[in-house]
């Protein structure tokens, strides 16, 4: 029997029937993920994607990977600029258009499903391998990935991260340093596009079978090299070795520990909907009994349960942990490579032969992926209405001209740099953008056409009939109400404390900001230098207020009250 640590019949002696079972198992893997997945190519920009296509389109060669000012424009929280060098390649192909883009991701999409099943070949037949890559695809966080743009560095990181793995396993089994060179270039792909994947080191330092440690330590030089080198480069390009989105205050750490514990708790039911508790159960029980069969197996399992969840604990205060997101996707495709490899092994010990094995082993098969696709269902069709908002005010924006008005939706406005850069490169092309109205920020310019994005009919309607009640409405913000406000930004951290309220919500507005919920108190990294904005507090009697006009700078903190 073919267990985790050795090779399977395919890699120590593959046949032409082995061979058969391989092409049909990768083509019915590649269908499954291409039908799964093809609405995706009439999607449009969503997003961060505009932030990034902008700076795909003003970033200069490779100035990206080696020149702090130039990435810190996109991003001064995290170091990922394979994204612009991919969104740069889709430009050089085919230009600022979203299908090609689109394409790309299903392309991408592709090659990763591939590599996956090739990971799960070093250790599995055909057949186990394809439920691995199967379960992977059908898993929510995997959708929420592969459906945006803005993602695809998870994606090909996942890609580029497998072959470095792959190749690791390469290198022990046939002591060659090809392979080691290989794995090491693979895995500085890898940490380029996304910093969870800079751990691998360890999860290959722990992973069976354990021989020699000089032999060990030579196959892992190249790749901790790779890692030192990686730290380096991220002190220089972001001024820190840590990252995030946090600002690095004081933590309560009784508070981050429940919380942790509670995110930590909720995965299950986020990756596998309202009947996650028996899968949960079943595929629990299934590593448990192997890790007491096959004890070798637990430092790998400590140590990915490090490397994968140790990164999730800043953000479990802040952005959050709510929705089985990209947060999840390397944990989702851990834990899917995990129980398939713990199934096998377990089912093997069930009395009555391979017809009851097989038996028992498509059983847990189906208890589990018929939940997942239930919920991955489910949370895409919330994620659809959500990208419906974009895909249509985005159409409305590239299309109008400056004589026309519009009133974005509350996504757009709490997420207005789509707005910003799809404007930037509307311009770009020698075109005006629409005028932008929302509460409490007046318009530019006068209004004489005015449309609003109609969520039941999923399209701009033309509201210029109601126009002066609709500006009215628009401009109803009190302006002697009492509120306060203390902004800051120091070392490249912006910190805020509102008041008087408790209760009701607050928003940071402006004609370059739109109009941000945001936190009574609170601090995150920032790239911003001067910014001007409005303080404005929404009550939960419904009236609004807001502060006059504040201008924010680095050095320079605003302490203003209304009493």
């Amino acid at each position: 029997m073919n267990t985790p640590i050795e090779p399977s019949l395919a890699t120590s002696g593959r046949t032409a029937h082995w061979q058969l079972r391989d092409s049909h198992a990768l083509l019915l893997l590649l269908i499954i993920a291409v039908t799964h997945f093809y609405s995706l190519l009439f999607g449009g920009w969503r997003g961060d994607d505009p932030a990034i296509l902008w700076h795909a389109m003003n970033s200069s060669g490779l100035s990206a990977f080696h020149d702090p000012a130039d990435w810190q424009k996109l991003s001064p929280n995290n170091l990922t600029p394979w994204i612009t060098l991919s969104f740069k390649l889709d430009l050089w192909l085919a230009g600022p258009d979203p299908l090609f883009f689109y394409q790309h991701q299903l392309l991408s999409l592709c090659l990763a499903a591939t590599a996956a099943y090739a990971l799960g070949r070093c250790w599995l037949p055909p057949a186990w391998s394809l439920a691995f890559a199967c379960l992977f695809l059908a898993g929510a966080p995997t959708t929420a990935v592969v459906e945006a743009l803005m993602t695809r560095h998870y994606l090909e990181g996942l890609l580029f991260a497998i072959l470095a793995v792959i190749a690791f396993v390469l290198a022990q089994r046939r002591q060659h340093s090809g392979w080691v060179a290989l794995g090491a270039l693979a895995y500085a792909l890898a940490a380029t596009a996304k910093e969870i994947f800079v751990p691998l080191p360890l999860v290959l330092l722990a992973m069976p079978p354990f021989g020699r440690i000089a032999e060990r330590a030579r196959l892992l030089a190249p790749y901790f090299c790779v890692a030192l080198a990686y730290v380096i480069w991220r002190q220089y390009m972001l001024g820190g070795v840590t990252g995030g989105y946090a600002a690095g205050q004081a933590l309560d750490l009784p508070a981050l520990l429940t919380q942790t514990i509670q995110t930590f708790a909720g995965f299950p039911r986020l990756i596998l909907g309202p009947y996650w508790p028996l899968p949960t159960i079943i595929l629990g029980a299934a590593l448990t009994f192997y890790l007491s069969k096959r004890p070798a197996g637990l430092p790998l399992a400590l140590m990915l349960g490090l490397c994968l969840l140790g990164p999730l604990v800043p953000l479990v205060f802040f952005p959050g942990i709510h929705s089985p997101d990209r947060y999840l996707f390397l944990v989702w495709f851990a834990v899917s490579l995990a129980s398939i490899l713990s199934v096998r092994f377990a089912v093997s010990y069930l009395p009555g032969g391979k017809v009851v094995q097989r038996g028992g082993a498509a059983l847990v098969f189906l208890m589990t992926i018929v939940p997942l696709i239930g919920q991955d269902r489910a949370v895409s069709a919330v994620r659809q209405t959500y990208y419906q908002e974009y895909d249509v005010q985005g159409k409305f924006m590239l299309e109008a001209g400056a004589e026309q008005a519009w009133i974005p939706s509350p996504t757009l406005t709490s997420t207005y740099w789509f707005v910003t850069q799809l404007c930037e490169i509307k311009r770009s092309t020698g075109l005006s953008c629409p005028t932008v109205l929302f509460k409490g920020v007046p318009a530019a310019v006068p209004v004489r056409q005015l449309y609003r994005y109609d969520p039941q009919q999923k399209q701009m309607v033309d509201i210029s009939a109601r126009l002066e009640a609709e500006i009215a409405q628009t401009m109803a913000v009190d302006e002697t109400r009492p509120l306060t406000a203390r902004v800051s930004i120091e070392n490249g951290h912006a910190a805020w404390q509102f008041g008087p309220y408790e209760e009701g919500q607050y928003f940071i507005a402006s004609a370059s900001l739109g109009r941000y919920p945001v936190s009574r108190v609170g601090s995150i990294k920032t790239a911003l230098t001067a910014v001007p904005l409005h303080l404005q507090y929404e009550s939960p009697e419904g009236w609004t207020t807001r502060s006059p006009l504040l201008w924010v700078r680095p050095g320079q903190p605003i302490d203003w009250a209304r009493r």
